[in-house]
């Protein structure tokens, strides 16, 4: 639990009573690879701190399934819509590699914020962070930023992991083989 709150007052520094809160409050689940945390008309009842891992979330579309994100150890997990307002979710959420959440339940995060003003805090920047992430790189980077941003923020996945997230934010293996031929600095 220490590691995960070193991770988190990176973002915004805990207290220690909100602290002591999440140990009393969070419970740790490990997930196998390829295990579905959530699926069309399941509720989604916990947001999640990734404490080690990797998650996919991804949504049926006309054109077949469509990765919306993945998620990465220290980013925090939920389906928004089906979380805030206890409604089914609309898209799956698979672990791509063995990984641990660290779950808060609707209630007792709805109680944490109420009493915690950092934790909401806190929520509002991993939140705000990962949109701004995905946001920026799909819309306002050239192709070498955004092959240097999912380097940077995927570092740890496996490569077939980060073939897959580059071809997401429109990275194609044809495109990484001419940033790579035009810099050769530019690692593999």
């Amino acid at each position: 639990m220490d590691a995960l709150f070193a991770q988190l007052d990176k973002i915004v520094p805990l207290s220690d009573a909100c602290k002591n809160y999440l140990r009393q409050h969070l419970s740790c689940k490990k997930y196998q690879k390829d295990e579905l945390l959530l699926s069309p008309g399941m509720i989604c009842t916990d947001m999640a701190f990734i404490h080690s891992g990797f998650l996919e979330v991804y949504a049926p579309s006309m054109k077949g399934m469509i990765t919306t994100r993945f998620l990465v150890t220290g980013d925090l997990y939920l389906s928004v819509i089906s979380f805030y307002q206890q409604t089914p979710a609309v898209e799956y959420t698979k672990a791509l590699d063995d990984t641990i959440l660290c779950l808060l339940t609707y209630d007792q995060m709805k109680q944490a914020f109420e009493l915690h003003p950092d934790f909401y805090r806190l929520v509002i920047a991993l939140s705000l962070k990962a949109i701004s992430s995905q946001l920026s790189c799909i819309y306002m980077m050239r192709m070498r930023e955004r092959y240097t941003w999912l380097r940077r923020t995927y570092r740890n996945a496996l490569p077939s992991y980060r073939q897959h997230i580059a071809i997401c934010v429109g990275l194609t293996p044809e495109i990484i083989k001419k940033l790579r031929k035009r810099n050769p600095k530019l690692k593999k």
